[in-house]
């Protein structure tokens, strides 16, 4: 087997095959201004002659028949595996990357082979055919003799740099199969510090850059990214991290997103029940509806009824704004000493109460004006506000709460055929909340001025009632025409 020798600045270099000569100017360390000779002794001819490289010096391919022998690497630094080719790990010792103490196993072969007893390697890592300078940068020492000297004084062996793998990693030392290797392509090397010799062309692209492009694209992890975390990643580890990260920090901002939202209208829509409170031993409860149309109907079967219309609304921003470095409270309404006082949240939905009669809906007994809901799994929160608290942080909007859970009566039911002698505490029990349910007006009582003074009118679809402070039932079936439910 013919056997090739590199001429350097420092002496020669070698013996080295024809294949582990191809593989060099495939790496980018042999160029076509380096001098190869059959003899240590010469005579010596440029690479570019010998039919390495084309005529636009890049390096060229190996012949058809030349079966290329593939490498398993135990040692390095990263666990990283292969299998490689010998550029490849040419690329890796070129740098630093390639332990001394790492051991190679060739594909034929089920020996483990020290680095050193390749003597091409061995060569990179001893600085006979390449240097590093103090910014990692690779110096080729096979260059013509015409060159101009490069100042060495700053350089090193690459074995100099080399980083072993921690003993204690088992992935780094473990025995691998082929199947499940990690295969990750060496980095186009760095830009030379050299001078360009007169036959070369300024358009002539390095040769390892011009075979590498398309794997340096998808699986190569930068040179920065190893100088700035200590060790070489797998790129395809890199990238399983990078997609593990967005999705984990998407999937945050999903959830954050969906968490802090108003609660939505629909949450609110339904009849609900709201026991009066301090009266768990005679229960007394009155029902508040929500409908789809934007109706709204508060029923006390023993006091003021209320039908109008709520809007749902932005609450807008409750913390910001004013701030003082001094605690400033504002009350906008008395609280009910049975309802628990907390501030709002922002996820809570607001609402704003209107209606044609002066009397104001009655929560528990307490007249409102607009309301704040919080929806829990089996119930329905209703605050009204009540202060305003101002400190350093911002501004805080406290309401009083109380509880209402949803009526065992819903809609649609068919709310006829109401007996007259119904008790008014039993109508929310069998038949849910009125469709309508407000104090007569003047002109309706009509004739019966002295019978209904007080009363209140209760429709249950086009069924209607006046239901007068003695509690009874008195069906109404000359009054105006019914609302439309």
């Amino acid at each position: 087997m013919t056997e090739f020798f590199i001429k350097t600045d420092a002496g020669v270099s070698g013996p080295f095959s024809g294949v582990e000569l191809r593989e060099l100017a495939l790496a980018g360390i042999l160029r076509p201004d380096s001098n190869l000779s059959a003899s240590p002794h010469g005579p010596w001819q440029l690479a570019g002659g010998v039919g390495l490289f084309s005529e636009k010096k890049t390096p060229l391919p190996h012949p058809p028949d030349v079966q290329l022998t593939r490498y398993q690497v135990r040692g390095m630094a990263g666990a990283i595996q292969g299998p490689f080719k010998l550029r490849e790990l040419i690329g890796f010792a070129a740098r630093g990357m390639l332990p001394a103490e790492a051991l190679l196993q060739a594909e034929s072969d089920s020996e483990w082979v020290p680095v050193k007893r390749y003597r091409v390697l061995s060569a990179c890592l001893d600085g006979d055919l390449v240097l590093l300078d103090d910014n990692g940068r690779v110096i080729r020492r096979a260059v013509q003799i015409t060159s101009v000297p490069i100042e060495r004084s700053n350089t090193r062996a690459p074995i100099e740099l080399t980083r072993p793998a921690d003993e204690e990693d088992s992935t780094a030392f473990a025995i691998i199969s082929g199947a499940k290797s990690n295969h990750v392509v060496p980095p186009p090397l760095p830009h030379e510090v050299r001078q360009p010799s007169s036959d070369e062309t300024a358009e002539s692209p390095p040769g390892a850059i011009a075979l590498w492009v398309d794997h340096i694209r998808e699986r190569v992890a930068s040179w920065d990214v190893r100088e700035k975390i200590g060790q070489w990643i797998p790129l395809r580890r890199l990238v399983s991290l990078t997609f593990v990260t967005l999705v984990v920090a998407f999937g945050s901002a999903t959830y954050f997103y969906w968490t802090s939202r108003p609660m939505p209208r629909e949450n609110a829509i339904g009849e609900w029940l709201v026991l009066a409170s301090g009266t768990q031993d005679s229960p007394s409860v009155s029902g508040i509806a929500f409908r789809a149309d934007g109706k709204c109907v508060f029923f006390d079967p023993s006091g003021t009824s209320w039908t109008g219309d709520f809007q749902w609304a932005e609450q807008g921003d409750t913390t910001q704004h004013f701030q003082s470095s001094t605690t400033i409270n504002a009350t906008i309404d008395e609280p009910d000493p049975s309802h628990h006082v907390e501030p709002i949240r922002s996820t809570d939905g607001y609402m704003k109460l209107s209606g044609l009669a002066k009397e104001l809906p009655r929560l528990d007994g307490h007249p409102v004006r607009e309301l704040f809901v919080r929806r829990n799994a089996d119930s329905l929160q209703l605050g009204y506000p009540t202060a305003v608290q101002w400190t350093a942080q911002g501004r805080t909007l406290l309401a009083a709460w109380t509880s209402a859970t949803p009526s065992p009566v819903q809609p649609p039911n068919t709310k006829s055929s109401i007996p007259l002698d119904t008790p008014p505490v039993d109508l929310l029990a069998k038949f849910g909340v009125p469709d309508e349910a407000r104090p007569i007006y003047r002109f309706e009582m009509g004739e019966n001025s002295n019978e209904l003074e007080n009363a209140h009118i209760l429709r249950y679809q086009s069924q209607k009632f006046a239901l007068t402070q003695n509690g009874q039932l008195t069906e109404l079936s000359t009054l105006m025409s019914p609302i439309a439910p």
